[in-house]
């Protein structure tokens, strides 16, 4: 993701994630992650999950969100969420 997206209808990803640099994505629906997928938040991105359910469907292990920053750790990705969202089956949380 490297605009500002907004998704509002159910996901079922088949691979990882990256929100680049620059990049806002916004989460306000189910979103299944496949069996080790994991979400990148680069330098620069947010993620913000708002409402959402963040899952594997078949209940296995997805590896979960990773937020980056720089080496210098002036700048990293951001992730946002309210109480509402839930994150099953991940590993890294």
């Amino acid at each position: 993701v490297k605009d500002t997206v907004k998704w509002t209808g159910a996901r079922d990803l088949e691979g990882h994630l990256t929100v680049a640099n620059g990049g806002v994505l916004q989460v306000n629906c189910r979103l299944s992650m496949p069996e080790g997928g994991r979400i990148t938040v680069e330098p620069g991105g947010q993620l913000w999950i708002n409402d959402a359910l963040l899952h594997n469907v078949c209940g296995r292990p997805w590896a979960g969100i990773f937020v980056q920053q720089t080496r210098d750790k002036r700048r990293k990705g951001m992730v946002f969420s309210n109480e509402h969202t839930r994150i099953e089956h991940a590993l890294h949380q």
